[in-house]
């Protein structure tokens, strides 16, 4: 159930940084928020492909991915922050 709720707080922190960069009219964070986004719904698909374990069953385990996982969802952050940035 924790694991449901990481999911849940990682797609939220997503949607409010996009709010917050839609509102302030800061394009680079709002880009880099649909990045964020992403990439937390590639991790939560991932998660739900992996075998379950005991110990992924925490708030955190969506961050419970391989290591090129990590750089692909830093690569999805930034590439969402220069395409926010560039395009306004």
């Amino acid at each position: 159930m924790m694991r449901y709720l990481g999911y849940a707080l990682a797609l939220v922190i997503g949607v409010a940084g996009l709010v917050v960069g839609i509102t302030t009219n800061t394009p680079v964070l709002a880009g880099a928020a649909i990045g964020w986004i992403v990439a937390s719904i590639v991790n939560i698909v991932y998660g739900f492909a992996a075998r379950v374990e005991a110990q992924d069953d925490a708030i955190f385990a969506i961050f419970t991915v391989p290591w090129y996982f990590w750089l692909i969802d830093i690569g999805l952050i930034v590439v969402g922050g220069l395409i926010g940035g560039l395009a306004f």
